[in-house]
């Protein structure tokens, strides 16, 4: 920040345009560093080490290159998918 006065940052509409332009450019001429806040971050969820069979985890892997998603993303819908069908049967098996 030169003389108080803040820069007005261009509109970067990729990540690409973003990086080569933060390469070349201090953020203190854009941004007052000094009225930044902490976002107050809570826990939104919980990490669980499991262990998964070679052969499920490769179903597993499949399943989530045909939907074209992360394998993470796609234990966290079948767990969701999981959850709801069992709080509809409470008496269904597992």
């Amino acid at each position: 920040m030169r003389n108080g006065i803040l820069k007005k940052a261009p509109n970067l509409e990729t990540e690409e345009e973003a990086a080569r332009f933060w390469l070349t450019h201090d953020t203190t001429d854009y941004v007052d560093w000094s009225k930044a806040e902490r976002p107050n971050r809570k826990r939104e969820a919980h990490v669980v080490p499991v262990s998964i069979p070679n052969d499920e985890f490769g179903q597993l892997t499949e399943l989530a290159a045909s939907r074209k998603k992360s394998l993470a993303e796609t234990i966290g819908q079948l767990i969701r998918h999981s959850l709801k069908e069992l709080r509809a049967n409470p008496s269904a098996r597992l």
